[in-house]
């Protein structure tokens, strides 16, 4: 995987997490916010490289849907 591939996926990672805080209380966002980004950059990089084979279909729930 070259470069800019991998900064691309650090990015999207990066942004669902900051969409994401915006909806948790914020003293604890911080904690949150780092486990998280923990956990996906594990999953994406099993074998020391990052997965980008499909495009991550995640997105954030606006509050008038809970």
């Amino acid at each position: 995987m070259g470069e800019n591939e991998e900064r691309y996926v650090y990015q999207l990672i990066d942004d669902y997490l900051n969409e994401l805080r915006r909806y948790l209380p914020e003293e604890k966002a911080d904690d949150i916010v780092e486990e998280l980004r923990t956990h996906m950059i594990d999953k994406a990089t099993p074998s020391g490289s990052l997965i980008t084979s499909t495009r991550p279909r995640w997105s954030c729930p606006s509050r008038s849907s809970w």
